[in-house]
C-alpha cells in the first residue's frame, strides 16, 4: 500500500521527499521533508494532515 502514498506525495508535494513512514494499526503516518505530517488510510487514501 506504499506505492499510493508515494505517488500522492510526488504529485502533491514536489519540494518536498518522505522521511519516514509509521504503519499503525488502522492508518499510515508520513512525515516529509517541509516539516507536514500526513495520514493515509490503511489502503494508502489520503485522509489528513496531521497537526
Amino acid at each position: 500500500m506504499l506505492k499510493p502514498i508515494v505517488n500522492y506525495v510526488n504529485t502533491n508535494y514536489i519540494e518536498a521527499t518522505i522521511t519516514k513512514i509509521e504503519k499503525e494499526a488502522r492508518r499510515y503516518e508520513v512525515k516529509l521533508s517541509n516539516g507536514l505530517e500526513l495520514e493515509f488510510s490503511k489502503d494508502g487514501k489520503f485522509k489528513k494532515i496531521d497537526e
